[in-house]
């Protein structure tokens, strides 16, 4: 080969790297320039799945779907025994693995790489119809349109108002109509349900999410649940059990849905 060609070459490998970059970074909002970072992120699920081996096994696992905030970089799916297929239609995302038999144990990994954008992707779903206003039982109508009423006169739009119940909703501190709202709502997931409920007596549409806090060197994890409003626009996410506005940069949506993520299994007995 002659001393032009291999300039020729190392041209176009030039090109066809600095290419590729400025794709990645355009497309997928990955650092470009020698002094932006971002962080990475390597989140495992395992599964144990047990069974006697008298009938063919099934393990469906909700995995994440679309992640605005995030680049899936890498994603595996690790079963020495098992057969895998992802339902990327569903909501939520699920992996499938199926075996023809299983004697015994046998282990099952969810593995996804992230890394965060730099700048956020808007959410494509579509956002569902405006609720209808709920026919409150009393005194619970009494109160909430009171405070909707209230909240109303001091927002402009719908994103000062979720801030505005969202503050009196995680503080009740001296509101009675507060402290009844709140009275039979124990859990997370009953906060994120009751105000969506309360919400939509406004007709804002709204939708539970199950996130996880992402943590360097964090052994274990639990999803938490989350609420998110639609404002005409983008999603909105808040935490009504601690008054979060905005998610934050260390929360990954794992699955979006009012029950929480579980696994489903057939012909077998599974365990983390």
């Amino acid at each position: 080969m002659s001393r032009w060609h291999v300039i020729i070459v190392a041209l176009l490998l030039t090109v066809l790297g600095v290419g590729t970059a400025v794709y990645k970074s355009a497309a997928f909002g990955l650092p470009f320039q020698p002094q932006q970072e971002a962080d990475v992120w390597t989140v495992e699920a395992r599964v144990m799945v047990q069974s006697d081996g008298s009938a063919p096994v099934r393990v469906e696992m909700p995995v994440p779907g679309n992640l605005p905030r995030f680049v899936r970089i890498q994603e595996d799916f690790i079963s020495a025994t098992f057969g895998v297929a992802v339902d990327d239609a569903s909501e939520p995302r699920r992996a499938i693995w199926t075996a023809r038999r299983l004697n015994g144990e046998a282990a099952l990994y969810y593995r996804v790489q992230l890394v965060e954008r730099l700048e956020e992707e808007r959410d494509a779903s579509r956002p569902p119809p405006y609720p209808e206003v709920p026919d409150y039982e009393e005194p619970f109508g009494a109160a909430i349109h009171g405070l909707l009423n209230e909240v109303r006169r001091q927002s402009a739009d719908i994103e000062s108002f979720a801030r505005q119940l969202l503050r009196r909703y995680a503080n009740p501190a001296g509101d009675d109509r507060i402290a009844l709202l709140r009275a039979n709502a124990e859990t997370p997931l009953d906060h994120a349900l009751n105000f969506g409920h309360i919400l939509a007596g406004a007709r804002i549409p709204s939708r539970v999410i199950w996130t996880l806090q992402l943590s360097g060197g964090m052994r274990s994890g639990q999803l938490e649940p989350w609420l998110e409003i639609h404002n005409g626009r983008p999603w909105i996410t808040l935490d009504p059990s601690s008054g979060t506005f905005g998610l934050p940069a260390d929360r990954l949506i794992w699955t979006v849905g009012d029950e929480q993520p579980r696994l489903a299994a057939e012909g077998a007995t599974v365990g983390s």
